[in-house]
């Protein structure tokens, strides 16, 4: 009688897939979502500081218990950073507020994140801010309206 032996070999390919899909079952259970943006600011537990003057302005995609305030700038203007459900996945948001009357939101799934807001200011969200006139909690570089 003789003994026959097999051997497995696996496909690297098949071995790369099925480990990346282990990884994302292993996120869903966890109740993680990867953001586009990977910002600490969302490390911690929202405060009640976090929130803008109003949420009702907000987009209706935005996870309210994300919002996070980054901060001021030297003119007054408040940033906010957030994360919303986009068709083409999870996004970030910068909401930026100068008054009840002169504020936008806007959202990517990818970096960096821009908005411009009626009086000419222009943010940019992103993990390491850099340039433009100031920057704001190290997230956001702003360029100031001309005077």
């Amino acid at each position: 009688m003789s003994q026959s032996s097999r051997t497995c070999v696996l496909h690297p390919v098949r071995v790369i897939i099925g480990a990346a899909a282990a990884l994302s079952v292993v996120a869903v259970l966890a109740g993680c979502s990867l953001s586009p943006l990977d910002l600490a600011i969302f490390d911690r537990e929202q405060q009640a500081s976090d929130l803008p003057p109003s949420l009702d302005n907000l987009p209706d995609t935005i996870y309210r218990d994300t919002v996070r305030y980054i901060g001021e700038d030297s003119i007054g203007t408040k940033y906010f950073a957030s994360e919303a459900n986009d068709p083409q996945g999870s996004a970030v948001c910068l909401t930026v507020v100068a008054s009840d009357d002169d504020w936008s939101t806007g959202c990517s799934t990818l970096p960096p994140v821009e908005v411009t807001i009626a009086s000419g200011l222009r943010a940019t969200l992103e993990p390491d801010a850099a340039g433009g006139d100031e920057q704001v909690g190290g997230y956001v570089s702003v360029e100031l309206p001309a005077s």
